[in-house]
C-alpha cells in the first residue's frame, strides 16, 4: 500500500506537471464550456474483449466525447458499487463537470477517452482494466502508452515512485459492469 507521503508527492507532481502541460498545449480558460474529449477519435472495437465489456467501453467513450455527464453517471450506476472519487462527493456527474471546467489537466473526459484507447489488462478480480500500466508489474510498453495522457517527466516519476500507476484508470467486469473511473489512491 502506498504511503501518504508518496500519494501527496504524486498529487503535487501531477498538478505541477499538468499545469506545465496545459501551458504547453494552450489549454482553454477554466470558464469555457468546451468538452475536452469532443475532438478525440470515436471508440473502435478492440480484440480480446467480451461483448459486454466491449459494448460498455464504447458507450462510455461516446458519452465522454459529448461530455454527457448524466449518461456516464447512469452507466456507472447501472452496476454495483461504482467508484468515481475517494472523497465525499455524491454525484459523479457534478464531480466530473467541476473537474472538466476548472480541474488540473488532464481533464476527466479526455482522460476517460484516452485511457479506454490504451491497452488493457486484467486485475485480481479478473475485471478488464485500463490502462495496462495499472498492474502489479507494468512493462516499459505499458508506461510508454501513457504518453498520450501525461508528460514524459511525470510518467517517469510515477514509474520510479514505487507505488505503481495511480493516475486515471477504468475497470469493467467481464459482465460489462462499469466498476470505476478514478485517479489516486
Amino acid at each position: 500500500m502506498p504511503s501518504l507521503t508518496g500519494i501527496v508527492a504524486f498529487a503535487v507532481a501531477a498538478s505541477l506537471a499538468a499545469a506545465a502541460f496545459a501551458g504547453e498545449r494552450g489549454a482553454a480558460s477554466p470558464g469555457t464550456a468546451r468538452c475536452s474529449a469532443s475532438s478525440l477519435p470515436a471508440g473502435r472495437a478492440v480484440a480480446g474483449l467480451p461483448r459486454a465489456v466491449a459494448s460498455m467501453r464504447l458507450r462510455i467513450i461516446a458519452a465522454a466525447r459529448r461530455c454527457d455527464y448524466a449518461a456516464l453517471e447512469r452507466l456507472g450506476k447501472a452496476g454495483r458499487g461504482f467508484t468515481f472519487s475517494y472523497g465525499a462527493e455524491r454525484s459523479a456527474a457534478a464531480f466530473w463537470r467541476g473537474l472538466e471546467r476548472a480541474g488540473p489537466a488532464p481533464r476527466p473526459m479526455a482522460a476517460l477517452v484516452k485511457v479506454l484507447s490504451m491497452p488493457f489488462t486484467r486485475d485480481e478480480a479478473r475485471s478488464y482494466t485500463w490502462p495496462s500500466a495499472h498492474r502489479e508489474r507494468p512493462t516499459a510498453r505499458d508506461w510508454q502508452a501513457l504518453r498520450t495522457l501525461y508528460p514524459a517527466a511525470l510518467i517517469e516519476r510515477m514509474r520510479r515512485g514505487g507505488s505503481g500507476y495511480l493516475g486515471y484508470r477504468v475497470g469493467i467486469t467481464a459482465a460489462g459492469d462499469w466498476q470505476y473511473f478514478v485517479a489516486g489512491d
